[in-house]
């Protein structure tokens, strides 16, 4: 015992320093979490606000580029019409020459279906535009014929990731819609000036975002349904994996050797200032480095907590062992004489915590006697209280079970028990090859007889009845109230024209018997002519009511047997 508790008091005392260890090294590491993720939250903040100012300084050169194409594009419509017959069908050297002469990248004809039948960018030649969303064929819709100019925001190319100001003219009664392309860096490089260039698309959004050493990566995408582009790095794709993901979510974390990669959702406002889903920033975080001070902070604090847990445990145990565990010791060994029968007296032990035990051990010995005394007079009297119970249930579940399976009217079998017991008799004549017969009876106007008489009358009737089944019947014949005024038979060993005599007699009983009062009783029954333990009872129980309502319409009063298809 001494050698099992100095174990379990090293085990205590261990695993709270280390329990408290880990306590510690778990909030130092949800404290990291914690501050890297805030971190890497003010840094896609700051790439937001960033860009929401870089957002709003293009649009005002926007602004200046949309009145420039609303002048373009018709004088670009009447030049094309005037070089060939039919738009549509323009060269792409023409429209290399009417791009350059006018001073935008690219130009494409679309036709009534919303595909590009003619651009001088090649990569565009056939795209079915219209079917880029609702939003694009209507705007077709609005513009076909109608003279209008619809100038859209900036957005990346589906094939290069540069971005594009793209306008559409609808020349009047004309089907098809002109749409030009400009570059919008080459715009703001030649239009603008090539600071403009550097200020919006570097040094405006890297700014704040790189001078943190624990920043691997940053940027920022302009994502379509067709892929994602960064805004500064000319030919970086965002993966379409992470871009399903953020579609679905807004949010994505991705782990790399320490380094977090977080992608979000980023709000653009459009010409008007309403913001639109359009973009995602990206922020790359090493967090290895500081995860590896953890780790070594983690170990100093486990081999610490080890070392100061052997201390206590040492200290610890010299105290336990002079002033606990020899007493307790001391009076395992008394208790020990005890469970032999040597109910002699406990000694003190000095320590007055343990002396309380003592004192509560001696006064028990001095019960034990007088309560094994009344123990064993209160054994007997729960013997005799168990076997009256048990007598009692016994009786109570007979009752139980008479009521359950008989119709307390009548005494009769009430339905479930009936076809319960019919059916165990059916298999009783399948194995030993004895002929029984199904029959209903029912009481002719019975309804008349209560609602004149009373409901007093209708239970002695019957009752009358019942009466006259049990005497008519045999001992192996079953009877049964299936509810109301009917009742079924199923008659044992006898053929289908015995079963009707003795039917027959039954009704002739019941015509005949004395009710006590000024009304006869009479009964018409249906006897099914087929093997009950071939068809099932439930075919002969229906066959049987076919023929007991043949037995009403015919005039009621009579017996009437029906075999398996006969006409109704």
């Amino acid at each position: 015992m001494r050698r099992q508790l100095s174990i379990l008091l090293f085990l205590a005392i261990l695993l709270a320093s280390l329990g408290t260890a880990l306590v510690v090294a778990l909030s130092m590491y949800r404290e990291l979490v914690a501050s890297s993720d805030a971190h890497v939250s003010r840094l896609h903040d700051q790439l937001r606000d960033r860009f929401h100012a870089f957002d709003l300084l293009l649009a005002e050169q926007e602004q200046g580029l949309n009145r420039r194409l609303e002048g373009i594009l018709p004088r670009v419509a009447e030049e094309l019409e005037a070089m060939v017959d039919d738009p549509l069908g323009a060269t792409p050297e023409q429209l290399d020459l009417l791009s350059e002469r006018h001073g935008v990248s690219y130009l494409y004809l679309i036709d009534r279906a919303g595909r590009v039948a003619a651009t001088n960018f090649a990569p565009d030649l056939g795209l079915e535009l219209a079917a880029a969303g609702e939003g694009m064929r209507q705007m077709f819709e609005r513009l076909y014929g109608s003279g209008q100019i619809n100038a859209d925001r900036f957005n990346a190319s589906i094939h290069t990731g540069r971005l594009y100001k793209y306008a559409y003219y609808g020349p009047r009664d004309r089907d098809y819609i002109l749409e030009a392309a400009v570059d919008l860096r080459d715009y703001l490089q030649t239009e603008v000036s090539p600071r403009m260039d550097q200020f919006l698309f570097g040094d405006l959004l890297r700014l704040g975002t790189a001078d943190n050493g624990h920043v691997t990566d940053f940027d920022l995408f302009i994502a379509t349904e067709y892929g994602g582009w960064s805004l500064w790095r000319e030919g970086r794709r965002l993966d379409s994996h992470v871009l399903e993901a953020l579609r679905g979510h807004g949010r994505v974390v991705l782990q790399d050797n320490g380094v977090q990669a977080v992608y979000e959702h980023l709000r653009r406002v459009d010409a008007d200032g309403a913001e639109t889903d359009s973009l995602i920033t990206l922020v790359a975080y090493d967090r290895s480095g500081q995860e590896r001070l953890l780790m070594s902070s983690v170990g100093f604090a486990l081999l610490l907590a080890v070392v100061l847990g052997v201390l206590a445990f040492l200290v610890a145990r010299v105290i336990m062992q002079r002033s606990l565990l020899r007493p307790v010791l001391q009076i395992v060994s008394r208790l020990d004489d005890v469970s032999r029968g040597e109910f002699r007296r406990l000694p003190t032990t000095g320590v007055s915590e343990l002396d309380v035990i003592t004192r509560g051990v001696n006064t028990m010995l001095e019960r034990i006697d007088d309560r094994e005394e009344r123990l064993l007079e209160a054994k007997h009297q729960l013997e005799r209280r168990v076997q009256e119970r048990t007598a009692a249930l016994e009786s109570l579940n007979q009752q139980l079970a008479h009521l359950a399976t008989t119709d307390p009217l009548t005494g009769l079998a009430n339905r479930r028990s009936f076809f319960e017991a019919a059916e165990r008799e059916l298999g009783r004549s399948r194995r030993a090859g004895y002929a029984t017969v199904v029959a209903m009876l029912d009481l002719d106007h019975f309804k008349d007889v209560n609602d004149t008489h009373g409901h007093a009358a209708g239970d002695r009737i019957l009752e009358l009845v019942s009466r006259v089944l049990v005497k008519e019947l045999r001992d192996a014949d079953l009877v049964g109230r299936l509810g109301g005024e009917e009742f079924g038979l199923l008659l044992v060993d006898v053929s289908v024209a015995h079963a009707r005599e003795i039917v027959e007699r039954i009704r002739t009983r019941v015509m005949h018997c004395d009710t006590g009062l000024d009304l006869s009783v009479t009964l018409s029954a249906g006897i099914a002519d087929c093997d009950p333990a071939m068809l099932g009872l439930d075919v002969a129980m229906a066959l049987a009511d076919r023929a007991l309502y043949e037995a009403k319409r015919q005039g009621r009063n009579r017996v009437i047997t029906r075999a398996i298809g006969s006409p109704s």
